[in-house]
């Protein structure tokens, strides 16, 4: 396929690969700080400790492989919702870990929003929580719905995503922190800047929209967006939030080392558990993209161990 000059790299890869990238993306943006491939980022003078519960990410991507799995086979019909309560007791937690864990469900309704909007709904009413609290997963599949949709040059990326996310558009991103976003990219301010104006609203996700500006301010260079959170309130669920929309716009190609298996600082040759949970992510987009398209076969894309979790840190050598 030719490239497109001036396009973001979603444009030169298939909706296979941009599946994969946005799942294998959060899977290794929460786990990024872990695997230690580079030094503290320089923003890292944000000063605020992680407050999240450590396995708050990884809980919700668990949760989502067993989402995807039930998408698979069932589609949008009686998902257990009820099974899958939210762990995390602090809203603005809650509310991204929602967000994680309904990803597979934003990737398979791209294309449909009114229906994922009517799955989320039925989830807030299974978990009686408020529907507030799903504004957040609804912000972030309209970002996917871009990523998959016509393609988009670099220069206008800003300014289609915030024409999206714009109050008047009916948008569940909150106004004030729309606002936030615009000021802080005219501005071009360092992540500690952002962070301290970063309004704070009932039932919305910081973490959204700390990952949105770190992707709009380096939307090809996944390492780079990556290791940017590391200093951040909550910063792997903002890292793995990172990882998904990175990889939706730009595909599995955004990941170099997994593309290429890995490499030796992500995780080491004789520890292939976790290239094989590295493989199993892949196959899981795969089956999930295969049933969207009315295309699923078990024989021809089986799915994956039910047990599936985040991928998990190399161990000290």
């Amino acid at each position: 396929m030719q490239s497109l000059p001036g396009c973001l790299l979603v444009m030169h890869y298939s909706m296979r690969a941009r599946f994969q990238g946005a799942l294998l993306g959060a899977v290794v943006g929460s786990r990024w700080r872990s695997l230690n491939l580079l030094q503290p980022s320089p923003e890292r003078e944000v000063g605020t400790e992680a407050r999240e519960a450590p396995d708050s990410a990884e809980w919700a991507l668990k949760t989502a492989a067993a989402l995807a799995q039930h998408l698979t086979l069932n589609g949008t019909r009686q998902i257990p919702w009820h099974l899958w309560q939210p762990t995390s007791a602090e809203l603005e937690a809650r509310s991204t870990q929602i967000a994680l864990l309904t990803l597979p469900l934003a990737l398979y309704c791209h294309d449909n929003l009114p229906r994922f909007h009517h799955c989320l709904q039925a989830a807030m009413q299974a978990w009686e929580l408020p529907s507030a609290e799903s504004h957040p997963a609804k912000s972030l599949g309209q970002l996917l719905a871009i990523a998959f949709g016509d393609p988009i040059g670099a220069a206008q990326l800003t300014q289609s995503v915030c024409q999206t996310l714009h109050p008047d558009q009916a948008s569940t991103f909150p106004e004030a922190h729309w606002h936030w976003l615009n000021t802080a990219l005219k501005q071009r301010q360092s992540l500690a800047i952002a962070d301290s104006t970063l309004p704070t609203i009932a039932d919305a996700s910081p973490p959204l929209a700390m990952a949105l500006l770190i992707f709009l301010t380096s939307p090809t260079d996944a390492v780079w967006a990556l290791a940017r959170p590391s200093g951040l309130p909550h910063p792997t669920l903002t890292a793995a939030l990172v990882g998904a929309i990175v990889g939706s716009y730009n595909g599995i190609a955004a990941f170099p080392s997994i593309v290429r298996g890995w490499g030796d600082r992500l995780i080491p040759a004789t520890d292939a558990q976790q290239l094989e949970r590295c493989q199993s992510w892949l196959q899981l987009a795969d089956a999930l993209l295969a049933s969207w398209a009315g295309l699923y076969i078990p024989q021809q894309f089986p799915l994956p161990d039910s047990s599936l979790q985040a991928i998990a840190p190399p161990k000290p050598t």
